[in-house]
């Protein structure tokens, strides 16, 4: 179905913290992303970014707004959705152009001519796995039904199928 090429950059599990110098786990996780916007912006030219998840370490409102800012000066559309280290009400509303029409969670979908990329929300409130909430299905059956001739692209947080992992 798709006939053009894209480029489209996912970022994952980024764990970014509030706390100045703050590391996670050995890793300064804001000069790593700078690293890969650096390294992204070299590349020959992406059609957008898509951040899937454990955005935040910490859930803090101002890890959510530093990325904001950052975000922001790019020059190409960028998505995010939640993992289970983040709190979706907090990025809806510093990042309020995300998420659903219908306010109801972070999914989000974008039409590139005749590709449909859509993000589901996985995050189920205090979990380390994720699922999807029935109203998440309703909504992506919906923009699969919308997107019916247009190939589609989807990006979550969690696996879609149980992998043995002990946290789904």
């Amino acid at each position: 179905m798709t006939s053009h090429v894209y480029r489209i950059a996912q970022f994952s599990d980024l764990h970014l913290s509030s706390q100045a110098g703050g590391l996670c786990k050995g890793v300064d996780c804001w000069q790593q992303l700078r690293k890969m916007l650096a390294h992204l912006s070299e590349e020959s030219p992406v059609d957008g970014l898509v951040l899937t998840g454990d955005i935040a370490h910490d859930e803090s409102r101002d890890t959510y707004e530093r990325l904001h800012d950052i975000l922001k000066q790019l020059s190409i559309p960028y998505f995010l959705i939640p993992g289970n280290h983040d709190d979706p009400k907090l990025m809806q509303e510093v990042f309020p152009a995300q998420g659903s029409a219908d306010g109801t969670a972070m999914c989000f979908d974008w039409v590139l001519r005749d590709l449909a990329v859509i993000g589901l929300d996985t995050h189920e409130p205090g979990s380390d796995g994720g699922s999807l909430s029935a109203a998440n299905l309703r909504w992506f059956q919906k923009q699969c039904e919308l997107n019916a001739e247009r190939s589609v692209l989807v990006f979550m947080h969690h696996p879609p199928l149980n992998t043995g992992d002990v946290f789904f």
